[in-house]
This record gives C-alpha cells, structure tokens and sequence, in this order.
C-alpha cells in the first residue's frame, strides 16, 4: 500500500506540539513588546530633555527663575512627539527643571519629564521621571482616567 497522507494521530501529535510552542511564546512576546514600549517612553523622556537643554541652555536663555514648566507643545516644534508608543497622542505633557545649586559660573539642574499619552477618551497612560531615573530606566507607567493637570504657570499652557 502506497502511503502518502498523515494520520489522524500524527496531525495530532503536531497540533500538540505546536499548541504547547504557542503557550511559551506567547508570553515572552508580549513581554518584549511590553518592555520595547516601556524603553521607548524612556527615549522620548530622554528625547525631551535634551531639546529643552538645547533650546534653553546657558547663556542664551531667556528663562529666569528656580523652578520652570514648559509644556510639550512649546518644546517640540516639528511634532516629533505627536504619538505615543501605544499609538494614542502625548497631552498635558511637559517637563520640570528646578536650580538646584549654583556657583559663579555653572548651575545645576533636576529635570522632571512627565509624558501623558491618550489611548482613547477613558484611558490614560502616564509616567513621571527624573533624568536620573531615565538614565537607570526606572519608570513606572501608570493606567490614568484623566490625565496629571499641567501645574499653573508652565510655559505653553
């Protein structure tokens, strides 16, 4: 007899296997989409620190003051931040930057980036950081129903 189909237990024993592959892969997968959104917040963060020293770094600032606020919209003039990594749009987001020491000639500064991004009209992902934090990759991103109110007096709000 000329065989040449599978049998009933060999399509089986494949669907098994390929059922329990499935079962491993899955999780890990999501794992690292979970983890590459998280580095991408932290980029962003990242991304958004560097324009503000840019843009506003000794000598030619025109910001005084110990602790300023500028918003997103004002910082990022090409819409580079337009989306989120989940695919919904930055909102009410800005960054912090307090003087923390001085002496004659340098200043010292703590930088705080907080990145709202709008997933739909419920739903809200939110993180707040330190550049140190973004450094250590040490961010939490947290599941909101609104988003943080940018704080009275930031710039561009």
């Amino acid at each position: 007899m000329n065989k040449k189909a599978f049998t009933l237990v060999e399509l089986l024993a494949m669907l098994t296997i390929l059922g329990i592959l499935l079962i491993i892969t899955i999780p890990n997968i999501n794992g690292i989409l979970e983890n590459n959104k998280k580095k991408t917040y932290i980029e962003d963060g990242k991304r958004l620190i560097s324009i503000f020293k840019y843009k506003y770094s000794e000598p030619k600032s025109s910001l005084t003051g110990d602790n300023i606020c500028i918003t997103l919209s004002k910082l990022d003039y090409n819409d580079s931040f337009k989306k989120g990594p989940n695919g919904g749009e930055y909102i009410d987001s800005y960054i912090q930057f307090k003087k923390t020491s001085s002496s004659s000639t340098t200043y010292k500064y703590e930088y705080i980036v907080v990145l709202n991004e709008k997933i739909d009209d419920e739903t809200f992902l939110s993180f707040e950081a330190s550049e140190d934090d973004l450094e250590k990759g040490d961010i939490t991103i947290n599941k909101l129903s609104k988003t943080k109110a940018v704080p009275s007096g930031c710039i561009g709000s």
